[in-house]
């Protein structure tokens, strides 16, 4: 399940401070075209806990969902609060874990549908440069415990 935005998004700041609990999987949804199928019209930050990874994937937190994995691992033991940053403005997209730059990535790269540019493969129909479209934010559910507080989001220019 996913909480939606009222409004959407397509060049914007996020901030704000989630909290998760032992073994949490949920994410943060943008640029939600169509909020019945999330995971092929938006994109995914992953929240998970992954403390202590050394080498973070594409499923850690901070990772951008299939496409993209952190640059280090910078969260926080579950139970404790962490900082996101997400910037989107046209295809470039950066995330930002407790003060560190962790994601850095331009989705005008991603020219074919299912495949990243390094060759391997993703789950998705739609090549990512498609996804610099105005979309809903959503926070989800997926049955561990998630918290989020002080959200704040800004429209850039």
């Amino acid at each position: 399940m996913l909480y939606y935005s009222q409004e959407t998004f397509q060049d914007f700041e996020i901030q704000a401070q989630v909290k998760i609990s032992e073994r949490a999987n949920s994410g943060i949804f943008l640029r939600v075209a169509d909020p019945e199928d999330e995971v092929q019209t938006g994109f995914e930050v992953q929240v998970l806990d992954s403390y202590g990874k050394s080498v973070p994937g594409k499923h850690d937190f901070g990772a951008i969902y299939d496409i993209q994995e952190p640059a280090v691992n910078a969260a926080n033991p579950a139970g404790e609060w962490n900082d996101i940053l997400i910037i989107c403005r046209g295809p470039h997209v950066q995330v930002e874990l407790n003060g560190e730059m962790i994601i850095e990535v331009d989705f005008s790269l991603w020219t074919q549908p299912g495949k990243n540019p390094d060759g391997t493969d993703n789950k998705f129909q739609m090549a990512y440069k498609e996804l610099v479209h105005p979309g809903y934010i959503g926070f989800q559910d997926h049955g561990a415990r998630v918290w989020y507080r002080n959200v704040k989001v800004r429209k850039v220019e």
